[in-house]
């Protein structure tokens, strides 16, 4: 459902949105940037020209494989936690 009411935003405002929708669009969200930008009639020009991004993770974290993500990095961390506690123990520090 879309609103028309009239939203009254700051210059500072605007531009932190604008940032906002700008990393967010750059990292994979776009559904998301693009609902902020809708939100605060954001356009490019709101974007400091200051500000860069460059982020290109190797991951796809959309939401559909989002799941499966999580599922890998908890697999890895607890990897990461076996291979810690064999290298205690074969240390000799494990109780």
């Amino acid at each position: 459902m879309k609103s028309k009411a009239l939203l009254i935003i700051l210059t500072e405002q605007r531009q932190a949105l604008a940032v906002a929708a700008y990393f967010l669009a750059d990292m994979g969200f776009s559904k998301e940037a693009s609902q902020i930008k809708r939100i605060g009639n954001i356009t490019l020009e709101d974007i400091p020209g200051f500000i860069k991004v460059d982020f290109s993770p190797p991951v796809d974290y959309s939401e559909d494989k989002l799941e499966r993500i999580v599922r890998e990095l908890q697999d890895r961390f607890l990897q990461h936690c076996t291979s810690f506690l064999q290298a205690i123990d074969s240390k000799g520090l494990k109780n």
